[in-house]
């Protein structure tokens, strides 16, 4: 977690975004009817937070609310609005959550939880070469921690107890000395 900590940080704002974070945790906890709603409708309290700010700040006019059913134009064509809605939709949710899920089957919970934390480097990584956004050494400081990190988990992790060799016939031999 201090790894991942280390590379978002830019400048001072750590403290803010924690601030922020508290804030939108207790407004959440303090709120009662919009909140509950939401989380008997299925929705994670994650979703019901970020659903809650979103809708402040449409009233507060910070973000537009509205929508367009309007063609998308690319660079040499056009398309229906539905059609990038549903490519996003199953590129970003739907593909990253059934791979998400079979990694975790495969890494174990505590392994997965750690490598996980490769998200905020993919993302350090993909802003210096796309965006050509140079890491600061603060954030090549907390990729390196995360790394070491996943690292040490691994190396923590019990190793399964050996299997004894099985004969052809399944049963396992046994030698007498």
């Amino acid at each position: 977690m201090i790894g991942a900590m280390v590379v978002s940080t830019r400048d001072t704002r750590l403290a803010s975004g924690v601030g922020f974070a508290l804030l939108s945790a207790s407004s959440f906890g303090l709120s009662g009817s919009l909140a509950r709603g939401l989380l008997d409708a299925g929705w994670s309290s994650a979703a019901a937070v970020a659903a809650r700010i979103l809708l402040l700040a449409g009233a507060a006019g910070v973000v537009r609310l509205d929508a367009s059913t309007a063609d998308v134009a690319f660079a040499e064509f056009r398309v229906p609005w539905w059609l990038p809605v549903l490519a996003l939709g199953i590129v970003t949710a739907a593909l990253a959550y059934v791979a998400g899920i079979a990694a975790s089957r495969r890494l174990g919970s505590r392994l997965a939880s750690f490598v996980a934390l490769f998200e905020v480097l993919a993302a350090l990584v993909f802003a210096w070469l796309l965006l050509g956004e140079r890491p600061r050494p603060i954030q090549l400081l907390g990729g390196v921690l995360i790394v070491a990190g996943v690292v040490a988990v691994r190396l923590g992790e019990p190793r399964p107890a050996p299997v004894p060799p099985e004969s052809a016939a399944g049963r396992v031999t046994v030698t007498a000395p």
